[in-house]
């Protein structure tokens, strides 16, 4: 019975060993920005999804991160996400990284039902120490659902540990 138990514990530490369950980001101190907008005007007050992305990070106990008002929406350089006017601020701070995230939803009344609708968000996970882009994208995300105004902050807060799973996996 204890040798069983032995070369199950020894193929379950080889299994996870040889097919990790994450990305292995090397990423300690993470410079995380996000472009949160609702019904196109930015949010900046109540934010759930970016709730929801810091709730999810908070659970990772390898990382340290901090986050960054940003006054403009983000930009796009080659159909991605421009990590560029961030870098010097990231090292300034001393990250080693630099998460972007955009997403944008609307909320809108019909028929006395509110409707939330998500397409898609950009993503670029960047490194400073490689000077590349570990994971960078557009995830399409189809999500037009009749809720009441009650679950809107959290449904948007699980979308938001939803975003991290999907960059992180």
């Amino acid at each position: 019975m204890i040798r069983n138990i032995f070369v199950l514990f020894f193929l379950i530490l080889v299994i996870f060993s040889v097919f990790p369950a994450k990305k292995d980001f090397n990423a300690s101190t993470i410079l995380v920005i996000i472009d949160e907008s609702e019904n196109g005007e930015t949010v900046i007050n109540e934010a759930p999804v970016s709730d929801g992305i810091f709730d999810a990070l908070w659970e990772n106990d390898r990382i340290i991160f901090f986050d960054m008002k940003i006054q403009t929406p983000l930009n796009f350089v080659n159909e991605n996400l421009d990590i560029n006017p961030f870098i010097n601020d990231a090292k300034g701070a001393g990250a080693d990284s630099i998460l972007l995230i955009k997403i944008g939803y609307s909320f809108k009344e019909e028929k006395n039902n509110y409707v939330l609708n998500v397409k898609e968000y950009y993503y670029n996970f960047y490194s400073i120490i490689e000077q590349k882009s570990l994971t960078v994208g557009k995830k399409e995300l189809v999500l037009n659902k009749k809720i009441g105004i009650e679950d809107k902050n959290s449904l948007l807060n699980q979308l938001g540990v939803r975003i991290i799973n999907e960059i992180y996996n």
